[in-house]
């Protein structure tokens, strides 16, 4: 079924009734919205939007619903947290509770890197498992959190283990086309060679995947945009992979498929849709990074949305993995115009602050990552809240973390979550 295909329907059914009948074709027409645009995917939710708009039914189905879900690289977080061992007596304490995987989700420290943690963001409220329940263990008090979502241009100070991955996945998550605020985030880790045409190939990269993790989310935006956009975003993400074969297959590792939402609709659709553009390859110019992503960022996000006139601007999260060579990439990216006229700017540092060695200009604001005692002790509180582990934490536990902390024993999130998981090993004499 290609693209054009998707009037016909409304067409069908305009010579079948007439407006005097909308009460009778409300009637049929609501059970084949809801399996169009549950069950048909990307292809199912066009005719969906057409049939609602020719016929002025409201559209009760298309509200923010996304076909998949991400796996592989297109994801922020893996499908499970990673398992932390515990005490016997917290496992059968956790065990007890109602639900599966119980106790890698209701242990309120978990693993110590962000990016391991799918219990960051919120999740939606399903009471068959406690890995479905609204957790949200991402802490909007961190330093530097407010400044990270504010609309100026941020440089980070960010020690190891102060929450830089997390403030980075978690603001990749709500800044991201069915996020919180629509807009595209490109992630753009530098290391190594600080020169400008690894930096250009770095953020090459990241576009590509902001655009294919988008596509593989919901591809409605792409399949119902105006021609001469398509193509361009065509062209590049064909280009990026060097064949269509190889996009495709990208495409797929991205997609989850879940009971009610098969992948062989869309692919056989964004198929006939791709190959179409793939014979123009060897003599098409080739759009720039900025100019795909200026094309994209006016329709990429949810059909609710698309009338919207206020677009958030797209955000760059720039990860600076190497103290030694950030001199050398802050130069470079302080030298790059386009960076700082099209974007948000978010650029972290794996390093404290220090005066006057890195420089500033273009930066409308800088922050440093330190915790203080009472910001720990309510992250602490936090978790143990959001996990629903109030009753069961082990007083010994939570007051011997609290002495630590008042003590600067414990300075960032992630020796609390080190030493709370240590603790919890310990519990009941699990070393023996």
């Amino acid at each position: 079924m290609g693209i054009e295909s998707k009037p016909v329907l409304g067409e069908i059914l305009r010579k079948r009734y007439d407006q005097s009948q909308m009460e009778q074709i409300e009637e049929i027409f609501v059970p084949l919205g809801e399996t169009l645009v549950k069950k048909g995917n990307a292809s199912g939710r066009l005719l969906w939007e057409e049939v609602s708009t020719s016929w002025n039914i409201s559209d009760i189905f298309s509200e923010n619903i996304a076909p998949y879900k991400l796996k592989g690289n297109c994801r922020l977080w893996p499908q499970e947290p990673k398992p932390v061992p515990l005490s016997p007596k917290i496992e059968e304490i956790l065990s007890a509770l109602p639900g599966e995987n119980t106790a890698v989700w209701m242990n309120p420290f978990g693993p110590e890197k962000g990016e391991l943690d799918p219990r960051l963001p919120t999740r939606p409220q399903n009471d068959k498992t406690p890995a479905e329940r609204p957790y949200k263990l991402f802490f909007e008090s961190a330093p530097g959190w407010s400044e990270a979502i504010s609309p100026f241009h941020t440089l980070f100070f960010a020690p190891p283990g102060s929450g830089r991955s997390s403030i980075i996945w978690m603001g990749r998550h709500q800044f991201r086309p069915w996020g919180e605020e629509s807009t595209i985030s490109v992630y753009l880790p530098l290391n190594g060679r600080a020169e400008k045409d690894v930096l250009l190939s770095r953020f090459h990269r990241g576009v590509f995947h902001s655009l294919l993790s988008a596509l593989a989310e919901d591809p409605s935006w792409f399949l119902d945009m105006p021609e001469e956009v398509r193509e361009d975003i065509a062209i590049f993400l064909l280009d990026s992979k060097k064949d269509l074969a190889h996009l495709l297959y990208a495409l797929e590792q991205c997609i989850q498929p879940t009971e009610d939402r098969k992948s062989s609709i869309d692919k056989s659709l964004l198929r006939s849709v791709f190959a179409r553009y793939a014979l123009q390859i060897p003599h098409a110019k080739i759009p720039t990074s900025w100019q795909i992503l200026h094309e994209a960022h006016a329709y990429i996000r949810p059909p609710s949305r698309r009338d919207s006139t206020s677009l958030p601007k797209i955000r760059v999260w720039i990860d600076i993995q190497q103290p030694g060579d950030a001199q050398k990439w802050l130069h470079l990216l302080l030298n790059w115009g386009e960076l700082w006229d099209k974007a948000v700017v978010n650029a972290f540092l794996f390093t404290k602050r220090e005066k006057d060695i890195y420089p500033l200009d273009g930066f409308q604001q800088d922050v440093s990552m330190d915790w203080k005692p009472s910001q720990m002790i309510e992250l602490l509180d936090y978790r143990i809240q959001q996990t629903v582990m109030e009753d069961m934490m082990p007083d010994d536990i939570f007051n011997a973390l609290k002495e630590l902390i008042w003590q600067r024993q414990i300075i960032t999130p992630r020796q609390l979550v080190r030493k709370g998981n240590d603790l919890l090993r310990q519990y009941h004499g699990a070393e023996e």
